[in-house]
């Protein structure tokens, strides 16, 4: 199973990196096929950053620590000091691409319902949080959540401005008393459904 690595904040802090130049460089350990790299379009594409972002962290990096990721034609391929780092820190735990997926499509979801921009990478640790806490959480309840608050918010002057996914997902027991209120909701509106 592929799976990304989480490296303790302390340590990436003690060795100067920050949190978006580890996503991009684990980003592409992950992404790596058989050639052993990947484009930085990939890297883009997967975390939802420009390129151009992407190319100042991978160059911030290299003036960091030239041995911790390639750049060549090829693309860019985090290097085996980067994956003894990411795997011996004392703090590496696997954050499965299932839970990297279902970010990807609950913020997406967001965004639309919404009509917002957020970014996915952002909520990883809050969908992961989530999922350890009630592992048979579904994409399907979280979309029940954001439409249910987007209903409920959206008109709202003093509300609408705690419609994001910080507000939605920011702990694990908070989103699961707003599934607990959509559940309710929905149940209601399917019986008045019936009625007319």
């Amino acid at each position: 199973m592929i799976a990304f690595s989480v490296i303790r904040h302390d340590v990436r802090r003690d060795m100067g990196i920050t949190t978006l130049q580890y996503l991009v460089a684990d980003t592409a350990n992950t992404l790596c096929g058989a050639s052993g790299y990947c484009s930085q379009d990939d890297i883009c594409e997967s975390l939802g950053i420009s390129r151009q972002v992407v190319s100042r962290c991978v160059t911030e990096m290299l003036a960091m620590d030239p041995r911790l990721i390639d750049l060549d034609a090829d693309g860019i391929r985090p290097t085996q000091a980067w994956k003894t780092m990411a795997y011996s820190s004392g703090g590496a735990k696997p954050v499965e691409t299932d839970v990297m997926r279902l970010t990807v499509e609950v913020i997406n979801r967001f965004n639309e319902t919404c009509k917002s921009s957020y970014r996915a990478a952002t909520y990883v640790p809050n969908i992961q949080a989530i999922i350890r806490r009630d592992p048979s959480v579904t994409l399907r309840q979280f979309d029940a959540v954001i439409q249910h608050k987007n209903i409920q918010w959206k008109d709202d002057d003093k509300m609408r401005e705690y419609l994001r996914p910080g507000t939605l997902f920011g702990s694990a027991g908070k989103f699961l008393r707003y599934l607990d209120e959509a559940r309710q909701y929905w149940k209601q509106r399917e019986k008045f459904n019936q009625i007319n």
